[in-house]
């Protein structure tokens, strides 16, 4: 099974605007508060947060 991330949910909610852009300080914020609350919850943390939604065309 595939496992989700969070630039998956980033391309589906706010895509246009931060998606396909490389790293950029909108999805660069979003990522910052993603660690933020997984922090909190004790919820593990995944390698490469952004990628899939950094690397779109």
């Amino acid at each position: 099974m595939r496992q989700r991330q969070i630039g998956e949910t980033v391309n589906i909610i706010n895509g246009g605007i931060e998606c396909g852009n490389n790293m950029n300080p909108q999805l660069e914020n979003r990522i910052g508060f993603y660690k933020y609350f997984s922090t909190l919850l004790n919820m593990p943390i995944p390698d490469n947060l952004g990628q899939y939604c950094a690397s779109l065309k």
